[in-house]
């Protein structure tokens, strides 16, 4: 006997990058047109200090965004903490659409903040700074 068991569909709640009612941009972020994207859109910046700001109810929430030979670094923050719970490097040699870049899991249960953060740094091989927003996607 497997260690698995079906039940109940459910359904993964998907904020896309383009829904400002949802998230907070602060800076210099444009929103482009990507057929590889989830919605069809990324939202970019390559800006240092950028920020974009999310909250939530869930236990866990992932951060999607393509990653690419043109991308930079950026820090994660999480519930209003004043050092980054992770950096993370957006450098791959080729374009790497729809990536959970980082995840939170295990969270307590309620309201959560995420805030993602320009760093302006780059990987030694990466050709540019920016990073993306596709999506997040939360789990109750």
């Amino acid at each position: 006997m497997s260690g698995y068991a079906t039940g109940a569909a459910f359904t993964v709640p998907v904020t896309p990058d383009n829904d400002l009612a949802r998230l907070t941009y602060t800076g210099a972020w444009t929103t482009v047109n990507v057929s590889t994207a989830m919605g069809s859109t990324l939202t970019q910046s390559g800006t240092t200090g950028d920020t974009v700001s999310f909250t939530f109810t869930g236990r866990s929430v992932s951060w999607v965004a393509s990653k690419g030979k043109d991308r930079g670094i950026a820090e994660v923050y999480l519930d209003g903490n004043a050092v980054p719970v992770v950096t993370v490097d957006h450098y791959t040699s080729k374009t790497d659409p729809r990536r959970a870049v980082w995840t939170a899991s295990n969270l307590a249960e309620g309201t959560h903040a995420v805030t993602i953060r320009i760093t302006g740094n780059r990987n030694g091989a990466a050709t540019g700074r920016r990073i993306n927003i596709d999506a997040f996607f939360v789990i109750n």
